[in-house]
């Protein structure tokens, strides 16, 4: 109560001149914000900075819980204005103006989004990335185009120390935990290029895997996802061609891992799981996992477990 009528009394004394301090302080605090997160990441980070920013963008807009978050901050920003009284005429602040002007913009690009995304089966934020890599081509120091094969050259040559994306499958990890795991490898968590260069030369995981920048990452070559069209009930199993997924805000959810590092020796387990999904291009459920691993007990103690009867009492088969 003290600090409301403080507040009141002092935003009625003169609205101009207080619009002016509430847009340094805001602006400021901003611009402070932004300088400590970029000067704290590492430099490998600092060069994708915006990029990762983008990523968390499209991330929000991407959530539907996003937009009741909005709606909640919305309000909140009006009750703190109502509150201490800032002046919402002519005066208003430039930096309140721009934060509600943004939340407003936010909420209904939120809305037109999920409404192609969820009525429509159209994915806007999708379409805007691939316009965005068609429009991003590579140029030498010349300002001329990079030929496919110059750039293949150099992906050859990123890939001789024998480093690799590998994604560690069962999705019982935070960002953290991710990030330890990693290195238990000998291994760090992989970026959005290293997994779009396993993209490219043809690595595809159905799984979300924590990545560099606390994103979510797993890329679907073109031909599995056409081949996952053909069933209604399956087709957005492996989300769509390319790289998906985005930047997550809570760390503590839990999914799979991507590392990049030097890959393991497959077990034997690992090459029998490699063999059962030559054929299958759906991703197996809960329910196909439980059966499959009830399955593969029976195959290796069957010979202890099952005891097979004798077709009749003279013959061990009916074609024997």
């Amino acid at each position: 109560m003290i600090a409301y009528f403080v507040l009141g009394f002092v935003f009625n004394s003169s609205s101009s001149g207080l619009s002016t301090i509430i847009d340094f302080c805001i602006f400021g605090a901003l611009l402070l914000f932004i300088l400590i997160q970029y000067y704290t990441t590492t430099p490998d980070q600092q060069q994708k900075y915006f990029t990762n920013a983008y990523n968390w963008l499209i991330g929000v807009i991407n959530n539907p819980a996003a937009i009741i978050a909005d709606v909640v901050f919305l309000v909140a920003l009006y009750l703190v204005v109502y509150l201490v009284r800032i002046p919402m005429d002519g005066s208003k602040p430039i930096s309140v103006s721009f934060i509600e002007s943004s939340a407003w913009i936010l909420l209904v690009v939120m809305i037109i989004n999920d409404f192609f995304k969820y009525v429509l089966k159209i994915d806007l934020t999708d379409m805007l990335s691939q316009m965005w890599k068609t429009t991003s081509k590579q140029i030498d120091i010349s300002g001329n185009p990079i030929s496919a094969v110059t750039s293949n050259i150099a992906n050859v040559t990123k890939n001789i120390d024998g480093n690799e994306v590998f994604n560690v499958s069962n999705n019982l990890y935070t960002y953290d935990d991710a990030q330890a795991i990693c290195t238990s490898y000998g291994a760090k968590l992989a970026t959005y290029d290293q997994i779009e260069q396993a993209y490219n030369n043809g690595g595809e995981w159905c799984n979300y895997g924590w990545s560099d920048g606390q994103m979510i990452l797993f890329p679907t070559q073109k031909s599995t996802w056409q081949k996952l069209q053909k069933n209604a009930k399956h087709k957005n199993d492996c989300g769509r061609p390319g790289i998906n997924g985005g930047f997550i805000d809570n760390p503590y959810m839990k999914f799979g891992v991507n590392c990049y590092g030097k890959k393991p020796p497959p077990t034997a387990d690992d090459m029998n799981r490699l063999s059962a999904k030559q054929n299958q291009v759906t991703p197996m459920s809960d329910e196909d996992l439980a059966l499959q691993s009830k399955v593969d007990y029976w195959k290796k103690n069957s010979s202890k477990l099952l005891q097979l009867n004798s077709y009749n009492t003279k013959k061990w088969s009916s074609v024997s």
